[in-house]
């Protein structure tokens, strides 16, 4: 059996023509929407051009896509948007997948002594954490602008961030003008884990022309168990909804973001509860359990004609 992902910019051929080779089964593995993505965050002038450009790439994906013998992604969405370029995959063995991680491994990672002086940021605040990269994909100027805001309302809350990018420069001004505010630059994971055990919420603050389902960011708030604030549209927003784990804000509005933080803040929202939520939710998508649905579906195939 063939299980491969690959850029659609290699318009299928590899796996397809290994499968044939080899004369075995091969399971797609739908791990973003792309070349979807490259045109939705273009400028719209533009966006009709792509298509046109990009026209064989999405007949050969769909030609890839009807010979499948099986299909797992990482999201609903995901799996539902290879459905509808290709309908004959639903008489076929599918599931949906998620990512999620090693959950004890990284609560035992979170209780080790941190190499991080952590010591300036205040413990009596509220601690919201952003981990990711710096870069326009994400809603690094609506988190800078509401560490502004943090301070010149004197709101118990500090925002910490980690992570690299284009905008590191200015997420380095914030951190040295801003008490509340701190920047660890690019950390190892298991000094990331350090940072989480001292936060409250996690921020999954993305730009509003994302099209990001289930981001690797809601396993890690979850197994640290941090409320979630969420700017995402998708699936991620439907479980931090449905699960009670967090709030929705609007991605790209400071003001939308400083008010579901304040909700917590201000204890009109019990954060506490949330955090329990998320803490008892993080095994539901964890790696252990993701794993056994991968098992249990390539054993499927393994037993299938096909």
């Amino acid at each position: 059996l063939i299980l491969y992902y690959e850029s659609q910019l290699c318009l299928g051929y590899a796996a397809p023509a290994l499968a044939k080779f080899h004369n075995c089964p091969l399971v797609y593995d739908q791990m973003d929407l792309w070349p979807e993505l490259m045109i939705d965050s273009s400028p719209k002038y533009i966006q009709g051009l792509l298509r046109l450009i990009l026209h064989p790439v999405f007949l050969k994906r769909k030609k890839v896509f009807k010979n499948l013998n099986g299909l797992i992604a990482l999201a609903q969405p995901y799996l539902d948007h290879v459905l509808k370029i290709a309908p004959n995959i639903e008489k076929k063995p599918n599931e949906v997948i998620y990512n999620g991680i090693n959950v004890s491994e990284f609560r035992l990672k979170m209780l080790r002594k941190s190499s991080l002086d952590l010591s300036k940021v205040n413990t009596n605040n509220i601690k919201i954490i952003f981990a990711g990269s710096l870069g326009p994909s994400y809603d690094i100027y609506s988190i800078l602008d509401v560490a502004k805001k943090i301070h010149k309302q004197n709101l118990p809350i500090s925002i910490l961030i980690a992570g690299d990018g284009p905008a590191r420069i200015d997420v380095e001004k914030a951190h040295i003008a801003l008490p509340n505010f701190h920047y660890f630059g690019k950390m190892k994971p298991d000094d990331l884990c350090t940072v989480f055990n001292i936060c409250d919420i996690g921020l999954a603050a993305y730009g509003s022309s994302s099209n990001v389902e289930m981001p690797d960011k809601f396993y890690d708030y979850t197994a640290a168990s941090l409320a979630i604030i969420c700017s995402l549209k998708g699936e991620v927003l439907q479980k931090v909804i449905n699960y009670e784990v967090g709030l929705e804000y609007e991605g790209g509005n400071p003001d939308s973001l400083l008010n579901a933080i304040v909700k917590f803040s201000s204890g009109e929202l019990d954060i506490e509860q949330f955090k329990l939520n998320s803490f008892n939710l993080a095994n539901e998508f964890s790696s252990e359990t993701q794993n056994k649905k991968l098992l249990s579906f390539v054993e499927a195939m393994l037993d299938s004609e096909f």
